[in-house]
């Protein structure tokens, strides 16, 4: 009787928990809309697929940026992301295929990593950028759906309260924001992230 009762209790608490994921707007939450700052930087994430990549090379190009960063990760000894060793290099190239002049991109290669992927590529444009002399009072970060909000916070926390972020969040093709639980992928980004 007493496993009977617990195996109730767990079933209702997994059903009382799925239905609250689902009928509350966890997706738009953590895909957070567009939070742009006036900013003389505008950052866009490697990884991301192209069209995000051109939605950034617009942005620039319209929002009077001073320059563009590409992050991402360097690949691992004898992987092949491409024809490069990084996803920053190759959105920089794509960049430079949209129309950005070359001398108004900055590169920032982040090393291997399995684990908080973005908060590294976060402190990467932060060390570069200050190598360089620039502390930025602004910056705006392009990314992907879900991915915003984790972005988001990984850029405030590297580069602390003296830099406003902004974020511009680009919606992923082929998921529908509103019912994101009724696919095997939107489901996989709501709760596994990219």
């Amino acid at each position: 009787m007493r496993k009977q009762i617990w195996a109730w209790l767990l079933t209702t608490s997994v059903l009382a928990g799925l239905l609250i994921m689902c009928s509350s707007p966890i997706y738009d939450f953590l895909a957070v809309t567009t939070c742009r700052v006036e900013a003389e930087i505008v950052v866009v994430e490697g990884w991301v697929p192209d069209y995000v990549v051109k939605a950034a090379a617009e942005e620039f190009s319209r929002g009077g940026y001073r320059c563009i960063v590409t992050s991402g990760l360097e690949s691992e000894t004898g992987q092949v992301t491409g024809l490069h060793n990084s996803v920053a290099i190759e959105a920089a190239l794509l960049l430079q295929q949209s129309g950005i002049d070359r001398s108004r991109i900055l590169i920032c290669p982040t090393p291997p990593t399995n684990w908080n992927k973005t908060a590294k590529s976060a402190r990467a444009v932060r060390d570069i950028l200050s190598a360089q002399g620039v502390i930025p009072k602004n910056i705006n970060i392009v990314t992907i759906g879900v991915h915003a909000r984790r972005t988001w916070l990984a850029y405030q926390h590297a580069f602390g309260p003296g830099t406003q972020i902004g974020i511009i969040q680009i919606p992923e093709h082929n998921l529908d924001p509103a019912r994101w639980w009724a696919s095997g992928l939107g489901i996989k980004r709501v709760t596994k992230g990219y």
